[in-house]
């Protein structure tokens, strides 16, 4: 048990290390988080437009930290600090979203014919101009995110070592 809790703690440092000080995520977590976010864009569509614009980040954040919430409840220490890593990737994901609003440069799925989110998002509200500082705010937070979750992959690898004896 606890030797997988350890491996898991370094794949989610590599993880964090690559998405947020080299800032070249790993494509496999970048395409599952893609994933969530197009389901995000249908899910929230009965909402209506603005929703199902927004509903693409919404879901990509939110499905990993509807996820550490439950792991938090069950106090699953390695399972709340895999959501948080996951979280944070996702909040970096978006990150690189939001900060592209004004220039629109990033390939979008549908090609040309599609609205950028956060271009439309941020033009809604009337914040297009500080995409950038949107940008930071949801790196800042995607990084909270994964370190916390990293602490509690180490609490949780803590957790599972084998006790001497104490008698």
């Amino acid at each position: 048990m606890g030797f997988g809790r350890a491996v898991a703690l370094v794949v989610s440092v590599l993880v964090v290390l690559r998405s947020f000080w080299f800032a070249e995520p790993y494509a496999l977590v970048q395409s599952v988080n893609l994933v969530f976010h197009e389901a995000g864009h249908v899910i929230f569509s009965p909402l209506g437009r603005l929703w199902s614009v927004a509903g693409g980040s919404l879901f990509e954040v939110g499905l990993p930290a509807t996820l550490a919430l439950l792991a938090m409840r069950q106090r699953q220490w390695s399972a709340l600090g895999g959501c948080l890593v996951w979280m944070g990737t996702a909040l970096q994901s978006v990150s690189v979203y939001a900060g592209d609003a004004q220039a629109r440069a990033l390939p979008l799925v549908g090609g040309q014919a599609v609205i950028h989110d956060w271009w439309y998002l941020l033009r809604h509200f009337g914040a297009l101009s500080r995409d950038a500082e949107v940008a930071a705010l949801l790196w800042s937070g995607g990084l909270a995110a994964a370190l916390i979750g990293l602490c509690c992959l180490v609490a949780g690898v803590v957790q599972a070592a084998p006790r001497g004896d104490r008698g």
